[in-house]
């Protein structure tokens, strides 16, 4: 994790296009160091989401693609998904960034980004209303599942490899946790 120091929101989006994974984090840019690990799990579980019927009428969205929140908070989650109905989450008219809080946010660790995934991510998508969250840890193959009760995160469960959950916008399909891990 590389940090570039303070700014705005008008200098953070005045930066020169990039591939890398960069995000306003308190009004602190941070720049992510990302590996082949973090990138395999991460198609595989864009894959799995992308090819499932259920989520086809929304739009999912995979990083670099940012996420405004207010003028100290714009991230680029790994993945995530807005639903046709979440009318407070929409592409902005300029149609470069998404503003407000998408249903299903997925974050994949890479080495450097556990503790803003677990910690500082958490608060803010808890904060602003993601309705499920999934934290993904391709080094100890498991997969945290957090949905939003009553204005608060709750641990829906830690799954391993060899199990599966559902999620609550794929009801009567299970996601098998083997199929993000290779």
């Amino acid at each position: 994790m590389i940090s570039h120091g303070r700014m705005t929101l008008q200098d953070y989006l005045a930066r020169p296009e990039t591939n890398r994974i960069v995000e306003l984090i308190g009004g602190e840019c941070i720049e992510h160091m990302i590996y082949d690990i973090h990138q395999a799990t991460l198609g595989r579980v864009f894959g799995y989401l992308h090819h499932t019927e259920k989520l086809a009428m929304g739009t999912l969205r995979i990083a670099p693609t940012g996420v405004y929140f207010d003028e100290e908070h714009f991230y680029e989650p790994d993945i995530f998904w807005v639903s046709p109905t979440n009318t407070n989450c929409f592409l902005r008219p300029d149609g470069h960034y998404w503003q407000g809080a998408p249903d299903l946010v997925v974050e994949v660790f890479s080495l450097g980004t556990m503790r803003h995934d677990k910690i500082t991510k958490f608060k803010w998508y808890q904060k602003h209303g993601v309705r499920e969250y999934w934290m993904a840890d391709p080094t100890e193959e498991y997969v945290e599942v957090w949905r939003l009760i009553d204005g608060q995160f709750g641990l829906i469960g830690v799954f391993g490899a060899d199990e599966t959950f559902e999620s609550q916008f794929l009801v009567g399909l299970p996601v098998v946790v083997g199929t993000f891990f290779g």
